[in-house]
Formats: C-alpha cells, sequence, structure tokens
C-alpha cells in the first residue's frame, strides 16, 4: 500500500500544488507576522509624543533654574523618541485623534518646586502625562517606559544642582573655619594676661572682705533698736486711729439719732392720730358687721325658699314638656294620613247627604199626592229636615273640617324646630326653658360634684365669714382702749429723747476734734518710721552685700583664674581642631565628576542569562509553533486521509501509507519555515541545528495529532482541533509569563503540546538550556497518537472487509 501511495500521489498533480502550497505555509506565516514585529523596541524613535511647555524660570542660591527648559533641549538631542514640542491644545487634539500616543505636560511650578527641598515641607517636581490605551495599549506603555528615562535625567540635573550648592557651601565653611582657627590663637594669647591681672585682683578683695565685718555687726545693733521705737510709734498710731474712726462712727451716730428721733417724734404724732382714726374705724366697721349679721337669716331663708322654687320650677317645666310631648305624639297617632283622608272622606260624605236631602224636598214637593193631610205632614217633615240639614250639615261639615286642621296646625307648631324665638315649635322652645331652669337650678344649688358651687352655698359661706369677721372686729374694738393709751406713751417718751439729742452732738464734736489731733500726731510719726528702717536695713544690709560681696569676688576670681587657665587650654584646642577641620574640608573633591557622581552614584549594569537581538527572535518560539499547528491542519484537510490505495492488508500499512507522506510534509515544511525566516529577517538562533530538529519533532508530533482526531472524527475532529488551538495558544506562555494568567491556565498549561514546543524553541535559539525533557514528551505524542491512529484504521478496515 505503501508504494501504491505514492503513485497515486504523483498521478495527481493538482494535490502536489496543493502539498506544495500548504509546505509553505508555515513560512509564509512566520516570515510576514514577525516581520511586523521583528524589533518595534529599535524603532521608538518614530513614536510621536508631544511635549508641552508651562514651566517658568526661578532663581535659587543666585543661580538661575530653568528645569523645564534644561529638559527640552535635553530631548530635542535625544533622539529615543519622536518628541514634538507644540501647544496645549495641540497635544491634546493630537492625543485624541492619534496624531501623538502620549502628551507630556511640565507644570509651570516645576523649577519652583525644585527649590523647596530645604523646607519643611518640600514639594514633588511632577511631571504630567496622559496617554490613549484605546488607540494602542502597547504603544502607551512604551511611552510610559521612555518617561522614566525622563524622570531620572531630571532628577540627576536637580540633584546636581542641589550638590553644586552644598560643596559651595562647604569651601566657604573651609574658609571660615581658617579665619575661626587665626581668631582662637589671638585668644589664646590674651589668655595668659588677663590671668595674671586676676590674681592680682584675687589678692586684694581677700583684704577688704576681712574689713568689711566690724562695719556688719554694728549696723545689726542699730537695726535692732530701731526696730522697736518704730514698733512702739505704730502701735500708738494704730489705737490713735481705732479712737479716731470710732468717735466718727459715734458722731455719725449721734446725727443719725438725731436725725431719727426728730422724724420719730414726728411718726409717733401722727400714730396718735392714726389710732384714733383706726379705733374710730373698726367701732364703725364692727356695728356694720353686726347689721349684716342680723340680716343673716333672712338672706339663707330667702335663698333657700329661691331654690325650692326653681326646683319646683324645674318639675313643673318638665312636666309641661312631656305633656306637650305626649299630646304631639297622640296627634301624630290620630292624624295620622288614613285618618286626615277618612276625615276628608266624612266632610265630602256629609255635604253629599246635604245635598240628597235638598233634592229629595224638592221632589216631593212636586209630587201630588192623594191625601192632602199625610202629603201635607211629609212635606212638612221633608222640608223641616231639608231646612235643618241644610243649616246643620254644612255647619258640620265645616267644624270637621276645621277640627282636622287645627289638630294638623297644633301638631305643626308642637314639633317645629328653627334657629329663632320665632322659628322653634313648642316643644323645642320648651326644651330651650327648660334647659335654663337647669342651668338656674345648678346656679343656685350648685353641682352633683360640688354642692357649695351654687349660689345658695356661696351665700351659706358668706354668711358664715359675716359672722367670723364680726367676731374679730369685736376683738379689734376691745383691744382699741390699750392701742390710744400706748400711742400716747411712746409719743411722751420720744419728746423727752428729743431734748437730750443736742447736748450728746456737742460732747461727741469735742470727743472728734482731740482724736483727730492725736492721729495725725502719731501718723507723721509713723510715715518717718519707713525711711528711717529702710535706712537702717540698707545700712545692714549693705554691710552685709559688701561682705558677701567682697566675698564672692574674692571666691569668683579665683573660680575665674580656673576658668581662664581652661579657657586657654580650650582655645589651644580650637585652634589645632579648627585648623584640622579646614584642612579635612579643603581636602574634599568639588570638582564635576565629583558633582555627577553625587548627583547619579548608582549606575546599572546589565547582564543576561540568554541574549535576545529582538521582539521578532523573542517571539519566533511562539510564531513557530502556531505555524506548524496550522499547516497540520491545512495538510490533514485536504489530504485524503480516509482513502486508501492497493490492497488492504493491515491498519498499519494503511497509516503507513499516509503518514509517510504527511510525516514527510512535516519534516519539510518545518526545515523551510526555519531556513526562511533566517534568509528573510536574519533569524540567528544560537543552535540552528537543534532548532530543526525541534521544528521536525513538533511538526511530526502536532501532524500525529491532527490525523488522529480528522480520522477519527471527521468534521467534529477538526472542530475539536481548533478548540485545542485556542486552548494551547492561552496557556502555552507564548507572549506572557503563564504566572500572570489565571489558576485555570497554570492547570493546563502542562498537558499542551504547545507548551513543550515552545520552551524547546526558547531553548535552542536564545537560552541554550536542555531539550531532553521537550523532545522526550513530543516524541512520546508521536507515537501515543500514532498507535490510536493505526487502531482506528485498523478498525475501518475491518469494517470494510466485511461490507465486502
Amino acid at each position: 500500500m505503501l508504494f501504491e501511495e505514492w503513485k497515486s500521489l504523483f498521478k495527481n498533480k493538482f494535490l502536489i500544488i496543493v502539498i506544495i502550497a500548504i509546505i509553505t505555509i508555515p513560512s509564509l506565516y512566520t516570515i510576514i507576522f514577525l516581520g511586523s514585529m521583528w524589533d518595534p523596541y529599535g524603532s521608538v524613535e518614530n513614536l510621536p509624543v508631544a511635549i508641552v511647555n508651562k514651566d517658568k524660570k526661578v532663581t535659587y542660591n543666585g543661580t538661575n533654574l530653568n528645569v523645564g527648559k534644561d529638559l527640552i533641549n535635553n530631548l530635542k538631542e535625544n533622539y529615543f523618541m519622536d518628541f514634538n514640542f507644540v501647544d496645549e491644545k495641540t497635544a491634546n487634539e493630537g492625543l485624541t485623534n492619534g496624531t501623538y500616543y502620549m502628551v507630556i505636560t511640565i507644570p509651570d511650578n516645576f523649577s519652583a518646586n525644585a527649590t523647596t527641598v530645604t523646607k519643611e515641607k518640600p514639594s514633588k517636581m511632577e511631571l504630567e502625562y496622559e496617554t490613549n490605551p484605546g488607540r494602542n495599549y502597547i504603544a502607551s506603555k512604551m511611552s510610559e517606559t521612555a518617561l522614566n528615562k525622563i524622570e531620572k535625567s531630571i532628577s540627576e540635573k536637580v540633584t546636581e544642582v542641589y550638590t553644586k550648592t552644598v560643596y559651595e557651601k562647604i569651601s566657604e565653611l573651609g574658609n571660615g573655619m581658617e579665619k575661626a582657627a587665626d581668631g582662637a590663637g589671638k585668644i589664646n594669647n590674651g589668655m595668659s594676661e588677663l590671668s595674671d591681672g586676676n590674681h592680682k585682683i584675687t589678692n586684694n578683695l581677700n583684704k577688704m572682705t576681712f574689713g568689711t565685718l566690724s562695719f556688719k555687726e554694728g549696723t545689726k545693733k542699730l537695726e535692732s533698736g530701731m526696730l522697736q521705737y518704730t514698733n512702739g510709734v505704730s502701735a500708738v498710731k494704730t489705737g490713735s486711729k481705732e479712737l479716731s474712726d470710732g468717735i466718727s462712727s459715734l458722731a455719725l451716730g449721734a446725727n443719725t439719732l438725731s436725725t431719727g428721733v426728730e422724724k420719730l417724734s414726728n411718726g409717733s404724732s401722727s400714730l396718735v392720730t392714726g389710732v384714733k382714726d383706726y379705733t374710730s374705724g373698726v367701732d364703725t366697721v364692727y356695728a356694720g358687721t353686726a347689721e349684716l349679721v342680723k340680716n343673716n337669716t333672712s338672706l339663707n331663708s330667702g335663698i333657700n325658699t329661691l331654690s325650692t322654687g326653681v326646683t319646683q320650677l324645674k318639675s313643673g317645666s318638665s312636666n309641661v314638656l312631656n305633656g306637650m310631648q305626649t299630646m304631639s305624639d297622640s296627634i301624630g297617632s290620630v292624624m295620622t294620613e288614613e285618618q286626615i283622608q277618612k276625615i276628608s272622606q266624612l266632610e265630602q260624605g256629609m255635604k253629599t247627604l246635604n245635598q240628597s236631602i235638598q233634592d229629595l224636598n224638592t221632589t216631593l214637593q212636586s209630587v201630588d199626592l192623594s191625601n192632602p193631610d199625610t202629603a201635607a205632614i211629609i212635606k212638612s217633615g221633608v222640608n223641616q229636615i231639608a231646612v235643618n240639614s241644610n243649616i246643620l250639615i254644612p255647619g258640620a261639615s265645616e267644624s270637621v273640617k276645621q277640627l282636622s286642621t287645627g289638630l294638623v296646625g297644633v301638631k305643626t307648631v308642637l314639633d317645629q324646630t328653627g334657629t329663632t324665638a320665632k322659628d322653634m315649635g313648642l316643644i323645642q322652645g320648651m326644651k330651650a326653658i327648660d334647659s335654663g331652669i337647669s342651668n338656674i337650678e345648678e346656679g343656685i344649688n350648685g353641682t352633683v360634684e360640688s354642692e357649695t358651687d351654687g349660689l345658695a352655698g356661696g351665700i351659706h359661706a358668706y354668711t358664715q365669714g359675716v359672722e367670723k369677721v364680726n367676731n374679730g372686729v369685736e376683738k379689734l374694738s376691745n383691744n382699741s382702749v390699750k392701742l390710744k393709751n400706748g400711742a400716747t406713751q411712746l409719743n411722751t417718751g420720744i419728746a423727752q429723747l428729743k431734748e437730750k439729742i443736742p447736748s450728746l452732738n456737742h460732747g461727741v464734736s469735742k470727743l472728734n476734734t482731740g482724736a483727730s489731733s492725736l492721729y495725725q500726731g502719731t501718723s507723721e510719726l509713723v510715715s518717718k518710721n519707713e525711711t528711717l528702717l529702710s535706712g537702717i536695713c540698707q545700712l545692714s544690709n549693705a554691710s552685709e552685700t559688701i561682705n558677701k560681696g567682697t566675698s564672692a569676688l574674692a571666691l569668683g576670681s579665683k573660680s575665674l583664674g580656673d576658668g581662664i587657665t581652661k579657657l586657654s587650654d580650650g582655645s589651644n584646642q580650637l585652634n589645632s581642631s579648627l585648623v584640622k577641620g579646614a584642612d579635612e574640608i579643603k581636602k574634599v573633591n568639588t570638582s564635576d565628576d565629583t558633582v555627577e557622581m553625587f548627583a547619579a552614584p548608582v549606575e546599572t549594569q546589565k547582564m543576561e542569562a540568554s541574549r535576545v537581538d529582538n521582539n521578532g527572535t523573542a517571539m519566533s518560539a511562539y510564531m513557530m509553533t502556531v505555524a506548524l499547528w496550522i499547516a497540520c491542519l491545512a495538510i490533514c484537510m485536504f489530504y485524503p486521509i480516509a482513502q486508501y490505495s492497493g490492497n488492504l492488508k493491515s491498519g498499519f500499512s494503511w497509516w503507513l501509507s499516509k503518514f509517510s507522506i504527511l510525516g514527510l510534509v512535516a519534516i519539510i515544511q518545518a526545515a523551510a519555515m526555519v531556513f526562511a525566516i533566517k534568509g528573510v529577517h536574519g533569524f540567528a538562533p544560537i543552535e540552528l541545528g537543534k532548532t530543526v530538529v525541534v521544528a521536525c519533532m513538533t511538526s511530526l508530533a502536532f501532524m500525529s495529532i491532527v490525523l488522529f482526531f480528522d480520522i477519527s472524527f471527521g468534521k467534529v475532529g477538526s472542530y475539536l482541533l481548533l478548540i485545542m488551538m485556542l486552548l494551547q495558544l492561552s496557556a502555552c506562555a507564548g507572549t506572557y509569563p503563564i504566572e500572570l494568567s489565571g489558576e485555570f491556565y497554570h492547570v493546563i498549561s502542562k498537558f499542551m503540546p504547545f507548551t513543550y514546543a515552545v520552551d524547546a524553541f526558547r531553548n535552542t535559539t536564545a537560552i541554550g538550556g536542555s531539550i531532553r525533557v521537550q523532545v522526550l514528551v513530543l516524541l512520546g505524542i508521536i507515537i501515543i497518537f500514532s498507535l490510536f491512529t493505526v487502531s482506528v484504521y485498523q478498525r475501518k478496515m475491518k469494517k470494510l472487509v466485511i461490507k465486502i
């Protein structure tokens, strides 16, 4: 079957053309696809970026700082991106329409913020940038990477300015320390002369200290005696002051007493008159209350009678109201519609009866009766009946009518309701009268809860109160005589006191004058005490101060001498230290190289475990794997894998006839792909031979998988292969590390043929690691899926044999 299969292939020219076309698919796919991304990072200088500068120049420590302008100049000399220096409006429009992939704005306070480094709260220099990921996400990320370079260059520039300023200050500090060292030397020379003079001062101060001791003891005795004298004078002054104050108070009291006695005299006279008027009024009130008491019995009797009458009136009113209501109800029960209709019928019947009698009389009068006597009697009787009927019946009829109308009118008058007295019926009016009588009764007799609220209760309480007032006034009247006698005696006593007041005032005035003179004399003495004591105290304190001062001066002079010695030693040390410090500062290198190193002290040394020249080489492993899978899908779709040529011998021979062609196609398309990329894009894997081997193994493994699914499931198999391709694309870490994907992709990654193919390609193209595991896995896939395919062919062959 193998020979027949190849023979059949060579006879089918179209199939050969298809196979050749499919063989070129991996080469075309990788060449075209990788060509579009072969070296995008090497062409970043073509990526347009807009720069908007709003920065304003500032002065810092005498240096003009214009970081924004310096940055613009630096970017103009740097070609790692296509920088366009435009205004804000142009930049925003370009970002929106895709002209620029990023807009970098240098704010107006950019340089100003660079000068705040030494302030309590320094402000950071913030570069504003805006990207438009919706246009191209990768381009926006590449722009952000470029921004990091710009940020680093700005940091180095600002740090360089700071460093130059610091080093200038250090140089100034060194010069100052040299001058300070010279001054310290001069201080040391002066210390020696100062020490000699201090020694002489100390000796003289010791002599002076002994002389002040005698003077200090004498002033102590004088101070003690003078203190006793001033204490006595102060005591006399205090006593005279108290005496003077007491007499002054006595004088004021005497005057007040005099005025009070005069007012008391006048008041007592008024009191006597008022008491007389009061007692006279009390007698009048007593007589009036006695008269009121006499009338209490009549008043109580009258209110009791009135209460009884109102009660009876209420009872009568209720009876009248009940009677009216009963009359109304009776008339209502009699004068029903039916009764009124009967009365009307009676009235009409009586009228009809009268008319009949009149007609009968008229008829009889015209009848000729044979018996004159009988006829005369009958005619006379009928005539008499007619006359009486004509009189009685109309009157009776009118009476019945009037009676009926009257009863209806009476009921209307009884039951009528209204809002005014004219509109009210008798029953409604009587109810109002009855309610008024109830209110009158309640006003007189009180409520059920409190009978004392009524007029009767109030009058009873009033009469009781009148009796109590009468009794009280009687007692007041009985005491009026005593009140009159007391007022008279008080008036007499006040008159006698008034006569003694002038003598009292004269004596108090003389006493007050003497006390004032005594107080003035002692005050003059006391006023001199403070001056006298102050002088003695100052003298004593001065002597003590002089003694202490001279002692302290002597000790201080000695301490000063010790301090001068230490100061001299310190000035020597200060001089040597300043000289040494100035020398050290002079040794500090402040060259431009040092400033540059301080501004950018760290440089990164890039070391790579593997070398990848460009993005195309990095993506080649992924793209070659995808290209080989697509090519295997295509060949199995077009090649007649279910047909056979020659005699069917076994499933293995059937598979071998097919796989001999498909396997050869897999190897050719893999090798062609590798050399095509190398020839077109300069693809240079570190191990070209191993790369070709991995490509062939991968192509054979993919061909085995695709052949098995197509021969086993037909069109469904093609669908399953597409799903498998999608899973492998997402789980083989072709573009991003698998660690950046979800847990699902971590799990399936180990079972995807793409994973091992991509790893093997990366080892042979860039890393140079071992590919043993990957090759063994691919080889295992070839063997396993080939065995599966042989079993499928074997089963198909048996079915065909059975049909035959």
